[in-house]
């Protein structure tokens, strides 16, 4: 069994999230968060930052 890359996508509509999400989740396991501290609030094992967010800082 192949280990499916976990994707986090962060954005404050909830449109998007639901379109980007449904694209992905056949290729990827797919977490969601409506904001910057949100995301944040994952586990940290889960989260590898590769964009600043505004309202947060760069780990």
């Amino acid at each position: 069994m192949t280990t499916r890359a976990t994707v986090l996508l962060v954005d404050d509509e909830a449109a998007i999230l639901e379109t980007l999400s449904l694209q992905l989740r056949r290729d990827h396991k797919v977490l969601v968060a409506a904001s910057g501290a949100e995301a944040l609030r994952l586990p940290a094992e889960a989260v590898e930052p590769v964009l600043a967010v505004p309202g947060t800082r760069r780990f």
